[in-house]
């Protein structure tokens, strides 16, 4: 085993977890907050959002918000080879993208304001973990740097 440090700037959002699987050939996005998840059939932005709808009850407010902000700030702005890149390294990984969302709605420490003076919503993802053992793994599926690497490339 060989250790470093790679160091991140400390967020101040809540936590989002974001995954996919398929079903019957479609690709379904999964996203949970710290205590609730939901699901959603991600063939389109408008399925997304279709299908978020349908989480009517207020415990459901975080994770929809992250969803939202997910589907429009990040998977939307994908080229549909990056989309399919994406849903197959996670599916095929079993993999969990890890991150802390930024919203305009919730009090926040740190500053997230941008050029315009507004808080934009937005995931800031630090870590992609999969369910392999920590022996012969470690915490997570990537190191930290080449998480990065690879947020950055899709």
């Amino acid at each position: 085993w060989r250790a470093y440090a790679f160091f991140l700037t400390k967020e101040n959002g809540e936590m989002c977890r974001v995954s996919f699987f398929n079903h019957n050939g479609m690709p379904y996005l999964v996203v949970a907050s710290k205590n609730v998840t939901l699901a959603a059939a991600a063939t389109s932005l408008e399925t997304i959002r279709t299908d978020l709808r349908s989480y009517s009850e207020e415990r459901y407010m975080f994770a929809q918000e992250m969803a939202e902000a997910f589907a429009t700030r990040f998977f939307d702005k994908l080229r549909e080879d990056q989309r399919v890149e994406l849903i197959n390294y996670v599916c095929e990984n079993q993999a969990t993208l890890c991150g802390e969302s930024i919203s305009p709605l919730h009090q926040h420490i740190q500053s997230y304001r941008g050029e315009t003076g507004e808080i934009q919503p937005q995931i800031r993802f630090f870590a992609i973990t999969a369910p392999l053992p920590f022996d012969s793994s470690g915490l997570t599926l990537l190191d930290p740097e080449k998480a990065l690497h690879q947020f950055q490339s899709w």
